[in-house]
């Protein structure tokens, strides 16, 4: 029994490093740029607990990273927004909505605070 229990106990740790450790993929579909308004693009965001890479056309950028877990932003008393945190070493913050939030073109996106500047992702 007790062999049978540590077992369980082993798969269930490794189960869940496993999981936290599978990058979570977004397309980017628009930035936002400096003039105000929204632009068309089209770059793969991966992000593991370690790592996140920007992948545009041909050319793939890295940095290692720390997940810093979830942060909740509350608007008011019914309204509450959760973000995934992560921190680079070269001091570079990425900041994901844990669910569709913003609308843009009758479609939703995630929103993306990448270095500053906000990117809509499905």
């Amino acid at each position: 029994m007790k062999t049978y229990l540590i077992l369980i106990c082993v798969l269930l740790v490794s189960i869940n490093s496993f999981g936290q450790n599978t990058p979570r993929v977004y397309s980017v579909k628009y930035f936002y740029s400096s003039d105000g308004g929204w632009v068309s693009d089209d770059t793969t965001l991966s992000l593991s607990t370690n790592r996140i890479v920007v992948q545009r056309g041909s050319s793939t950028k890295s940095w290692e990273c720390e997940y810093k877990g979830v942060r909740t932003r509350q608007v008011d008393k019914n309204t509450s927004f959760k973000y995934h945190y992560y921190l680079t070493k070269d001091n570079i913050k990425l900041i994901v909505s844990d669910y569709k939030e913003v609308k843009h073109n009758g479609v939703f996106y995630y929103r993306i605070v990448f270095n500053g500047q906000t990117l809509l992702a499905l």
